[in-house]
């Protein structure tokens, strides 16, 4: 019976370990790459822009703030409504 505990909790012990280092690398990924990624992802849906490239480099934040807001409207629309 203890064997058969302490097997089920190491396992579970190894499984939230693993999501959190997932996550920990998915945070690092995202602080450090954010503008490249945002650089990469403003590439692929507008290719033939280039007046978002250069909006891209002179207001960065701001448009990873507006592509935040934009991905995630519906919950924030939720959010308000639950509120």
């Amino acid at each position: 019976m203890f064997c058969f505990f302490s097997s089920s909790l190491l396992f579970l012990l190894l499984f939230l370990l693993r999501e959190a280092f997932l996550l920990f690398l998915l945070f690092l990924l995202l602080f450090f790459f954010r503008e490249a990624l945002l650089f990469f992802l403003l590439f692929f849906l507008f290719r033939k822009t280039l007046l978002l490239f250069l909006l891209f480099f002179f207001f960065r934040e701001t448009l990873l703030l507006f592509l935040l807001l934009f991905l995630f409207r519906q919950a924030l629309f939720f959010g308000l409504l639950l509120y």
